[in-house]
């Protein structure tokens, strides 16, 4: 049976480290506490391999990077430049599941693992459609595009869910226009992004 596949991104990392670790929320409306709350079942979820959960990893990496981007120069030595709360969040990605970088709009974006070509005209299409939903303009450096990036290689994915605790986000995508909507079905593009409380529902009746 294929597991349920679910796209978590850079943000939720440190939103998961704080429910694991029990943290205290300081200040947080009824949604943030609610699903703060849910997320260690969520994890346990996928440790007992009930649902997959999928992050692109260049996009993740290149936001680990932003941490000393004058001291790192390779993906492949970002964790040793951790520590504390950063180098926690790092062990929960290693853990994920890990998608391939599908574009490379950017000069030297991607370090190495750009796809051949730049990558395929639908999914450069499909990202400039989700900065349309989003009411973002194409932007001229890689790291303030990395939302739309996350939910474009979501849909490339075919994850079933987009997991988020960014609300405004999930607003966004509540009404979107016809025309994204007449993309998405042409390419048969899924996007759906949800917030943790509301996924757990969604899982409970499902398994």
């Amino acid at each position: 049976m294929t597991r349920m596949k679910i796209y978590v991104d850079y943000n939720l990392l440190e939103r998961l480290v704080d429910a694991l670790e029990g943290a205290t929320l300081k200040t947080a409306g009824n949604d943030w506490a609610e699903d703060h709350g849910v997320l260690p079942r969520i994890w346990e979820s996928f440790l007992s391999k009930k649902i997959s959960l999928i992050t692109c990893e260049a996009d993740c990496l290149a936001e680990f990077i932003n941490v000393k981007p004058c001291v790192i120069k390779s993906y492949s030595e970002v964790k040793k430049h951790l520590s504390g709360k950063m180098l926690r969040k790092f062990e929960i990605f290693e853990k994920l599941e890990k998608g391939p970088l599908k574009i490379g709009p950017y000069g030297d974006y991607g370090w190495g693992m750009v796809p051949w070509g730049g990558g395929e005209e639908q999914h450069l299409e499909l990202l400039k459609e989700i900065r349309r939903v989003l009411q973002r303009p194409s932007p001229e450096e890689p790291q303030k595009d990395r939302d739309a990036r996350h939910l474009m290689h979501s849909a490339v994915y075919g994850c079933r869910f987009f997991l988020t605790m960014d609300y405004r986000l999930i607003h966004n995508f509540q009404s979107p226009s016809a025309k994204f909507k007449q993309f998405m079905e042409t390419h048969k593009f899924s996007l759906a992004p949800i917030r943790p409380a509301r996924f757990l529902n969604e899982l409970n009746s499902l398994l």
